[in-house]
């Protein structure tokens, strides 16, 4: 017996092992999608007939499952379904290129128009698309009081997109928009709490924005931040982490990478190893995890059977940076 799922004016019909996303796709729907990985959540929808494995919910808040919204990209149904989509971001428009500039290794910042509509807390992630379709979702790298949104852009081989940001795109160029997206973000009211950060590659830009903003609300308790790299001369932004920390006694930067050798700042090991070695309490601490998608799995398990509860454990994958 075949599968169909019904979405808008499409009918879908599945081949073993499609996913929603693929099986509408191969249909001629435009769904939209990024990291096509159940990350991002660009292909969120909506079920209104029918039932979703529960693996395709997750990472989706309780108020999302209840009410049938699921990962299209990421799930492979047992029965028929008709959906419709789900536009779960409080922003979906263009926005203009303002400035882009070199930051780092292989790193520019890029500068977007921010809408007057659009509000976000930092540490939380955008999805942007471009004329032709391609889309990928990076960080937020600015404060909620600039005027502008800010990325980080770290090219990589064979990145599209990423390659475009570094090769291609000029101020004025329009992208389409979506977001804000992800609970990367300070959570007021416990003021004495540790947190302890954790940023590879570009993923270090929300943390320091979630870290900037902690502090501006008058965060008392200790800040680890741990900056992890393969090796050491793929750092960047070092200084202005490090005058963050030397102006507030709160805030310990370290930086970690796997191959040496190191100078005497820098630590040398697997990173999990020296940040499951932080000495505050993983009943009492806050954890936030942003980096390398296959480094955050792993650590956010090994963090949580630490002793850190799940309440307490956050992270977004920055499926961004591979592409």
């Amino acid at each position: 017996m075949e599968l169909q799922i019904q979405y808008q004016e499409h009918t879908a019909i599945f081949a073993r092992g499609d996913t929603v996303l693929e099986a509408l796709e191969r249909a001629g729907a435009s769904v939209p999608s990024s990291c096509r990985a159940g990350a991002c959540q660009h292909c969120i929808m909506r079920v209104t007939e029918g039932q979703v494995p529960a693996s395709s919910q997750a990472g989706l808040k309780d108020s999302l499952r209840k009410t049938g919204h699921f990962l299209s990209c990421i799930c492979r149904p047992d029965q028929n379904l008709t959906c419709e989509p789900a536009h779960t971001a409080a922003f979906r428009g263009q926005v203009t290129i303002q400035e882009i500039r070199p930051i780092g290794p292989d790193v520019v910042l890029v500068q977007l128009s921010r809408p007057a509509d659009f509000n976000f807390q930092p540490g939380q992630f955008v999805t942007v698309q471009r004329e032709d379709g391609l889309a990928r979702s990076y960080s937020i790298a600015s404060q909620a009081s600039q005027d502008a949104l800010e990325i980080h852009v770290r090219r990589v081989p064979q990145g599209r997109l990423s390659g475009w940001f570094h090769t291609t795109a000029r101020p004025g160029d329009q992208l389409w928009m979506e977001g804000p997206k992800g609970d990367c973000t300070y959570y007021p009211g416990q003021p004495s709490e540790p947190l302890v950060l954790v940023g590879t590659g570009t993923g270090i830009a929300p943390l320091l924005a979630l870290v900037q903003d902690a502090c501006n609300q008058g965060h008392q308790g200790s800040i680890a931040i741990y900056h992890g790299a393969l090796t050491e001369d793929r750092f960047y932004w070092v200084d202005e982490i490090k005058a963050l920390a030397k102006s507030l006694p709160n805030i310990k930067y370290v930086r970690c990478v796997l191959r040496g050798p190191a100078s005497p700042e820098v630590r040398v090991g697997e990173l999990k190893d020296i940040v499951l070695a932080d000495p505050s309490d993983p009943k009492q601490k806050r954890v936030y995890l942003c980096g390398d998608p296959g480094l955050v799995r792993i650590l956010k398990k090994q963090i949580f059977l630490a002793g850190v509860s799940m309440s307490r454990l956050h992270a977004d994958p920055f499926i961004g940076t591979g592409s």
